[in-house]
């Protein structure tokens, strides 16, 4: 199955309205063999958080 990831934009969420309409998009709308499931992590604010 197709992955696609999605780096929201900042102070945003992974679990943002445009995550969630991309899920539907390439899920449910889909053909079964053209599905991708959005892989969309919560970015923080400070770079440093990540490390």
């Amino acid at each position: 199955m197709k992955k696609i990831l999605y780096l929201h934009g900042f102070a945003s969420s992974g679990a943002s309205g445009t995550v969630d309409l991309l899920r539907r998009e390439f899920w449910e709308r889909e053909a079964e063999d053209k599905r991708a499931t959005i892989v969309a992590p919560d970015i923080p604010l400070d770079p440093l958080q990540w490390l």
